[in-house]
């Protein structure tokens, strides 16, 4: 949970120069590179990437390269470059990442993570070794899993719209090309709103489906095209009317119906507050973490960041205006 808490304060333009989080981002990231120096590189509880470490290590990984690429920290840089090595070494053959990096077998879901910290490492002026070939070898293996139909599974072909997401937003920001991979996967996701309906309480829900959704689409359809828009009018109502406004757990989000990812969507006492939380937040941050891919001063994914620096490798989120913390409105 603290590198995805951490990509939420990044996202938002927040390091440890911050005024108001700055502290809190020093903690979360002196922690983390803690870990990776005790661990040789290794950025999960443990010290092992095992099942639930291969979620933890990439996406713990990707936060902290956030922080250095918006940072310069060379402390961080050097736990980042162990980080990212074990990730390039632990691809399979086919070119995507298993549970406990198991080669033999590729899951879309974990590969997904580790994808997002090998963009950043392309983007960190590191020049890490193996970097951008593992990134071809990955697009390789998502246009392996996706289907004729345009969606995206698990290991082989198949029409998983809850993978799709992942599918179609790694594919889209590596070359940013609307190649015919990336068209047919829009068109699937939007093909199944009606099957799985955008609502916070609905037996289908799938938060962890909707956040890459909800990049994948602003990113390739643009903020001024048809699937944002029909995307945004339903998520954007979804995640701000269900946000709890009073009490102790004020500014968090409450269980869901859908009991995916472990649990997680219907824990009220453990992890799951959290894992919601900073999903949601993720997801409200899409407006000025990624400028969308017709806005003025576009980069390698597609436009500018106001938050974190997928595309501004030499960047700071100092350097731009704090954005407005509200979402536009639709």
């Amino acid at each position: 949970m603290t590198g995805l808490a951490m990509l939420c304060f990044l996202g938002h333009g927040e390091t440890s120069a911050s005024p108001e989080f700055g502290e809190t981002v020093q903690k979360g990231i002196n922690w983390i590179m803690d870990k990776g120096k005790a661990q040789n590189g290794v950025l999960t509880e443990n010290g092992r990437i095992d099942q639930p470490g291969s979620y933890t290590h990439g996406i713990v990984t990707y936060a902290l390269g956030e922080y250095y690429t918006m940072t310069q920290d060379e402390r961080a840089g050097e736990v980042f470059k162990q980080a990212i090595k074990l990730i390039v070494d632990g691809q399979g053959p086919v070119g995507g990442w298993m549970y406990s990096y198991d080669k033999s077998q590729s899951d879309t879901s974990v590969t997904g993570w580790q994808i997002q910290a090998l963009k950043i490492a392309h983007l960190s002026g590191l020049n890490i070794e193996g970097v951008d070939a593992a990134m071809d070898k990955a697009m390789l293996n998502l246009k392996r899993v996706q289907t004729a139909n345009g969606g995206f599974g698990y290991r082989t072909p198949e029409d998983r719209y809850n993978l799709s997401g992942i599918g179609l937003l790694c594919t889209y920001f590596w070359k940013a090309s609307k190649d015919e991979s990336v068209t047919k996967g829009l068109k699937y996701i939007m093909s199944q709103l009606e099957a799985h309906p955008v609502e916070y309480k609905h037996a289908t829900a799938d938060l962890y489906g909707w956040y890459y959704n909800t990049q994948a689409i602003f990113m390739v359809s643009g903020a001024n095209g048809p699937e944002w828009k029909k995307w945004n009018a339903m998520f954007q109502d979804q995640l701000i009317l269900s946000q709890k406004q009073d009490g102790p757990a004020a500014g968090s989000w409450p269980v869901m119906t859908h009991a995916a990812h472990g649990g997680l969507q219907t824990d009220d006492a453990g992890a799951g507050p959290y894992y919601r939380t900073t999903l949601a937040i993720l997801m409200l941050e899409v407006y000025y973490r990624y400028a969308a891919p017709n806005a003025k001063g576009g980069g390698a994914l597609g436009g500018s960041h106001g938050g974190s620096s997928l595309d501004k490798p030499m960047g700071s989120a100092l350097d731009s205006p704090k954005p407005d913390k509200k979402p536009p409105a639709k």
